[in-house]
């Protein structure tokens, strides 16, 4: 049985809105762990949540590559906002 395989037969298991609720208390135990900066709870959590969120995208069927190319566009986003506040920090100058 193939990593998928086992979070869809968990996410049968457990129901779609118990992991929607579970990612949601993942997602705040990763905070907590970011913010005391505990590298070791931090890899616990993101694994928690990395799993949850693979049973998200069986649920909506999302693919990795819908969400790279996402990842992509807002990196690219952020990227443009820096060169336009450095751009405007410039001609103050």
């Amino acid at each position: 049985m193939n990593r998928n395989e086992k979070l869809l037969k968990i996410l049968k298991y457990k129901g779609t809105a118990t992991q929607i609720l579970k990612f949601c208390e993942e997602a705040a135990e990763a905070i907590q762990a970011v913010a005391k900066a505990d590298r070791e709870k931090i890899i616990e959590e993101f694994a928690d949540l990395e799993n949850l969120k693979a049973q998200i995208q069986i649920m909506y069927t999302i693919t990795s590559k819908e969400i790279r190319d996402m990842q992509d566009k807002k990196i690219t986003r952020q990227l443009d906002r820096i060169k336009k506040e450095k751009d405007g920090r410039n001609e103050k100058r």
